[in-house]
């Protein structure tokens, strides 16, 4: 997750982003300031990151276990492109562009 906002923010979003003056984002602004947090996890890995943005700045961290719902189950992944069972109203599934 680290990366690919830090990938989003240094090409498309901050000032002076590498995509900016390119002619596929002309009527793009390059002036956005991300603050916020992001907590999740992925399918492959149970710790649960807390990505906390500051003035375009990311960083990580890992939350300790204690900090984690012990009710948190493995994410299982469906084989097809439709999903066995819903998310909750709160979760957004990040999938990769070759999912």
């Amino acid at each position: 997750m680290l990366p690919t906002l830090r990938f989003l923010i240094d090409h498309l979003l901050r000032p002076g982003a590498k995509a900016e003056g390119h002619a596929l984002f002309g009527g793009f602004t390059f002036d956005h300031v991300l603050d916020g947090v992001v907590l999740g996890r992925t399918a492959l890995d149970p710790q649960v990151r807390l990505i906390e943005v500051v003035a375009n700045v990311a960083s990580e961290r890992v939350l300790p276990r204690g900090c984690v719902d012990t009710q948190l189950q493995p994410l299982r992944r469906s084989t097809g492109t439709t999903r066995r069972g819903r998310l909750p109203a709160n979760v957004i599934e990040f999938r990769p562009r070759r999912a």
